[in-house]
């Protein structure tokens, strides 16, 4: 298990790395569904 110490930083960058994905998922998938 992790401390408690690190699992707030931790889940904080798993966020931000899962939230740029998010973000760069339309830009990836718009050329292939456009026409």
């Amino acid at each position: 298990m992790l401390p408690s110490s690190l699992h707030p930083s931790l889940s904080e960058a798993y966020e931000s790395l899962t939230w740029r994905r998010l973000q760069q998922l339309p830009k990836l998938l718009f050329p292939l569904l456009a026409p």
